[in-house]
């Protein structure tokens, strides 16, 4: 929807607007469209399996009705590594970038350059919506304008973001993750190009890493 409204208002592919507002500012080559298929591109794998025993995922996620519910399938994002679904440019999952990339994109959304309004951050995330849940995890998501924020309420793991209350930002399909953190300002993102049927894996991995890069502003 956000593509078509997108192509309405500007009278331009939607590709190019992403392009043009978004990435490049951040001097970030295209990461949607035919142009990706220039780029560097590891293969995606699926490995592992999905737990036999309720009680193992029931163990991480403390409880069972947060046990997480796929809403996108493994096969579906297998289809990445075809280049005419990549070229395709499919919003809402299709950008192809490496995690420095994604970073730097990060940081002109809490440092904006000219292509954004000097005081877009407080309008673009400083309302926070709680209407709308979190499918996967099913806690309040905390949406805002362009992504989630991590929130006061202690459920920052489960919306894939660290624990400063102002993290803003989205968890990619198979553990992909990136955010920013206007007061302290870091932007942060790990991508990775296997995934695991096991979402303890990804689940896991996200809290830990955050942990550690929450750690590292402290010390």
């Amino acid at each position: 929807m956000i593509g078509e409204l997108l192509q309405t208002l500007n009278g331009r592919d939607y590709i190019d607007v992403v392009h043009e507002r978004v990435v490049a500012p951040a001097g970030v080559d295209r990461l949607l469209g035919p142009a990706v298929n220039d780029r560097d591109f590891f293969g995606v794998r699926s490995i592992g399996e999905f737990p036999a025993d309720p009680a193992d995922l029931i163990a991480t996620y403390g409880r069972a009705d947060l046990v997480p519910e796929a809403t996108i399938g493994h096969d579906a994002l297998l289809t990445v590594n075809h280049p005419a679904v990549r070229a395709a440019g499919i919003p809402g999952g299709g950008g192809v970038c490496n995690a420095a990339e994604a970073a730097l994109i990060y940081q002109t959304f809490i440092h904006p350059t000219g292509a954004l309004p000097s005081d877009w951050l407080a309008d673009a995330v400083g309302t926070v919506r709680n209407a709308s849940v979190n499918v996967s995890d099913k806690v309040p998501a905390n949406r805002t304008l362009i992504a989630y924020t991590s929130g006061h309420d202690g459920w920052h793991d489960h919306r894939w973001l660290p624990a400063p209350p102002r993290t803003f930002g989205h968890a990619g399909m198979g553990g992909q993750l990136a955010w920013a953190d206007p007061d302290s300002g870091i932007s942060f993102a790990f991508v990775h190009d296997t995934l695991h049927v096991d979402p303890r894996v990804e689940f896991i991995r996200a809290r830990d890493l955050h942990r550690l890069v929450t750690a590292s502003l402290e010390g």
